[in-house]
């Protein structure tokens, strides 16, 4: 089910996601889910990440050669 989002921009990041839509050939709505979608994503990941480093689980680490 799709949902519908009304809210304000300022003017500047209007022109900025303007432009951005009219160089990539797409639509604003289409711009704003892709910008949307990878904001949360990345959101996500930093959580998995930090929860990861919370609970100690092992990880691998990296060793300076030839130093």
């Amino acid at each position: 089910m799709d949902h519908t989002l009304a809210f304000t921009i300022p003017e500047d990041l209007y022109h900025r996601l303007s432009a951005m839509a009219e160089q990539a050939g797409q639509g604003l709505d289409a711009c704003l889910r892709q910008a949307l979608q990878s904001h949360v994503d990345a959101w996500e990941e930093y959580q998995r990440t930090v929860a990861a480093l919370q609970e100690g689980e092992p990880r691998p680490v990296l060793k300076v050669v030839n130093e």
